[in-house]
């Protein structure tokens, strides 16, 4: 399983017993099994699910029918229910009244798990072939009793993953003169956009008769989705401006209730000796004004399960749902009840899928030519490439997203001071570390105070081409109409920063706050220093590629991202091409 990087292996028709099934894979730590056996006739029956213990950790129940059944109930984040279903039917058509019956405790734990809206794969022997039951249907016979078990799990709203991806699937059975595909893998249409790829292929590792069937799955969505409370907890405590309901009308009312308040600290701002002290005042007058005045916005909290994923990601997966709905509705008897066969019944299904279809071929460059004229085959084998480039791209995309994440908590660090190791988890000593490790932590400069030369020499030289002049305007105070053009080229949607202004609020504070800031800024520029919450910055260690094990020096370079007062990029106030 290791080297076939395996997860999940089902095996039937064991011939094992109970005690014997016990013993297998007892020493193996990594993985966990179980087992359905009959004792009394273990010759002919048996059912077994071999699971690495990644995924088996989230097995909350199981469930046994002797010798003939097994079926595990995972519970995912996310309150996600996954079902594994592992069967082995009779193989001799004399038990019916058994058969049937197993039919009947089939259907009714499919229909329990529906209920739980749980994602079911039904995977196994069936010992009935799925092709004769088709072929009986295109005849309008009556199908064989043995394959109802088919119109159960159709019924279920399940269908045979093989036909998603080959039209003509391999045999799964091959004894001397005698083929057939009896061996199956059916899924929930939900699951169908977490499938990449389905195979039939020998077994090597020992003799069967059997061919094993395989599906390959996007784990992301199922598997490494966080957990529910976690994201509650999150957004409970990130409240955000839910700008989409907020109307002129209350941004008018916003902005009256940043002047009322500034109104209260008038003389601060407009008798004020100029010093960086008076400076700093200023502005956490302004700072404190915005976040009084913010509580009138209207909140909102995230979608616990809505994602934060790239464009690219999104774009995938709304078409992976898109084109699986398309391929559920061209099985061969869905063309068949749809009268798909008939030039304008197809036409009028073309005509309705052609938005999504003539979207993801335009991407993947597929000729699409008189896609409306094609006849429903012609059209179902488009569709199946797009799926199936989309598919691939999408594993390719998400790739980055499923490398597990590293991260670093400061809440103690081990300091090395002659020759003894000692392990601080006061928050005051860890960040006074922190602040003498950060001083010296690069290596010391190479400068050896040799002087310039050749080219150095002219690079450093003053340049004739430069006109000083030039920069006599930068420093100059920045105008009222300058100020406010570069408010309202402020783009919206931005992260506000540590002071948790956003460009919005900027465009929306009113004459009272704008002549503030504006004031604010040319003090600045008089006295040629920014605030000291200015030089505030956000410090992310990056770890190692061995484990964090509480050491500074065992981090990667450090990211510092700038952060301003009023949330946007620190560049020149008179520069037309920067933010403010």
């Amino acid at each position: 399983m290791k080297i076939n990087k395996i997860s999940c292996l089902i095996v039937t028709e064991t011939k094992l017993q109970t005690a014997s099934a016990k013993m297998i894979y007892k020493e193996y730590k990594d993985i966990m099994t179980w087992w359905s056996c009959d004792d009394d006739n273990h010759f002919s029956t048996g059912v077994g699910i071999i699971m690495n213990n990644d995924y088996a950790k989230y097995i909350i129940k199981k469930d046994i029918t002797e010798g003939r059944a097994l079926k595990l109930t995972l519970l995912l984040k996310g309150k996600i229910w996954f079902t594994i279903i592992a069967i082995y039917n009779f193989s001799n058509n004399s038990y019916k009244d058994e058969i049937l019956e197993f039919y009947m405790k089939l259907e009714e734990i499919l229909i329990a798990e529906k209920k739980l809206k749980a994602k079911i794969v039904c995977i196994g022997d069936f010992n009935a072939s799925y092709d004769t039951a088709i072929a009986q249907q295109r005849a309008n016979r009556k199908i064989f009793w043995k394959d109802r078990i088919f119109q159960i799990l159709k019924k279920n709203v399940m269908i045979d993953i093989n036909l998603i991806y080959h039209d003509k699937p391999l045999n799964t059975w091959n004894r001397s003169d005698k083929k057939s595909r009896i061996d199956y893998i059916w899924v929930t249409e939900d699951l169908v956009p977490d499938t990449i790829y389905v195979s039939t292929n020998k077994v090597h590792i020992f003799e069967t008769d059997h061919s094993a069937v395989t599906v390959y799955f996007q784990i992301d969505d199922l598997f490494h989705t966080k957990q529910l409370f976690k994201k509650k907890k999150h957004n409970n405590n990130n409240l955000k401006v839910d700008y989409k309901k907020i109307d002129s009308q209350l941004w008018e009312t916003y902005a009256e209730k940043l002047g009322k308040l500034l109104d209260k600290e008038k003389d601060l701002i407009d008798n004020v000796e100029i010093s960086i002290k008076n400076i700093n005042r200023i502005w956490n007058t302004i700072r404190d004004t915005f976040k009084k005045a913010n509580n009138e916005l209207p909140k909102k909290k995230g979608n616990p399960n809505k994602e934060v994923l790239p464009k690219t990601i999104v774009f995938y997966k709304r078409f992976l749902h898109k084109l699986s709905f398309i391929l559920t509705n061209l099985t061969e008897k869905k063309i068949m009840s749809l009268n798909l066969t008939n030039y304008r019944e197809c036409k009028k299904f073309t005509e309705k899928h052609y938005e999504t279809i003539s979207e993801i071929c335009f991407k993947f460059a597929i000729d699409i030519d008189g896609l409306l004229d094609k006849n429903i085959k012609e059209f179902k084998e488009i569709v199946k490439i797009a799926f199936k480039l989309v598919q691939m791209n999408f594993a390719e995309e998400n790739s980055t997203l499923n490398r597990k994440r590293s991260k670093i908590v400061l809440d103690k660090i081990v300091i090395e001071k002659n020759s003894v190791k000692q392990l601080i988890s006061d928050e005051e000593l860890i960040e006074n570390e922190l602040i003498e490790h950060f001083k010296s932590f690069a290596e010391k400069k190479l400068n050896s105070n040799e002087t310039l030369k050749g080219r150095w020499i002219r690079q450093y030289s003053p340049k004739e081409d430069i006109n000083e002049c030039w920069y006599n305007e930068v420093i100059q105070p920045i105008s009222e109409s300058e100020w406010d053009h570069m408010i309202r080229q402020l783009a919206n949607d931005k992260a506000p920063g540590i002071s948790q202004i956003s460009n919005e609020m900027l465009k929306h504070m009113g004459a009272s706050m704008k002549s503030a800031t504006l004031k604010l800024a040319n003090l600045c520029l008089q006295v040629g220093d920014i605030l000291e919450e200015w030089r505030h910055a956000l410090l992310y260690p990056i770890p190692k590629t061995m484990d964090w094990i509480n050491k500074t020096v065992e981090t990667e370079k450090f990211i510092y991202e700038p952060s301003t007062a009023l949330g946007t990029s620190p560049s020149s106030p008179n520069s037309q091409e920067g933010n403010t």
